[in-house]
């Protein structure tokens, strides 16, 4: 602001008018000049137009990144989707996965241990696990071991047959199967 206008305002008076009534700087006529004036330029256009393609660069590139960002967020919740939530812990993981297979392993043992000492694998398995008396840790021998001492000292650990097959009826020649003769009368009500 120049001199000359800083003492016309200074001295104008205080309506909206001058004395001689044209517009003051105040007044905001034709001839005020705006906040940042006209007449100077602060910075020159060619460091503007810099800025400003720099500052398009910038938008430019936050617009990529959240477009990524959100492809990335899709692309976790697909994951998330298929394979379930994981623990971030790789090593809790990999702790988790170690004892699923030492519990698959036991379950191999009980199943092939009981089958040649006539258990009934679940029962067995199921009965030993909660009393201790087995571990994953343990040799498969001594696993084997439990077993046959836990089928000879309670009978009912034995895997029951079945009594009767089919509809329980006995055959008609003595020899435990039953003939298609046999079976056609037997549907027939004979």
């Amino acid at each position: 602001m120049d001199i000359e206008r800083f003492y016309k305002t200074l001295l104008a008076p205080s309506d909206d008018s001058g004395a001689d009534g044209q517009d003051t700087p105040d007044s905001k006529g034709e001839d005020a000049p705006e906040e940042h004036g006209n007449d100077q330029k602060m910075f020159p256009a060619d460091y503007v137009s810099k800025l400003r393609d720099e500052n398009k660069s910038y938008r430019l590139k936050a617009k990529e990144l959240e477009s990524d960002l959100e492809r990335l967020k899709q692309l976790e919740s697909k994951v998330k989707g298929i394979f379930g939530e994981e623990e971030d812990d790789p090593a809790k993981r990999l702790a988790a996965l170690e004892e699923e297979n030492k519990m698959l392993k036991l379950d191999k043992v009980i199943s092939s241990a009981s089958k040649k000492h006539n258990a009934d694998p679940d029962l067995i398995g199921a009965y030993l696990l909660h009393k201790g008396i087995i571990n994953p840790d343990m040799e498969s021998d001594a696993i084997e071991a439990e077993i046959k001492k836990a089928v000879e000292s309670n009978p009912r650990l034995k895997a029951e047959l079945p009594k009767a097959v089919g509809d329980g009826k006995p055959a008609s020649n003595g020899s435990g199967k039953i003939s298609m003769n046999d079976f056609i009368r037997s549907a027939a009500g004979r």
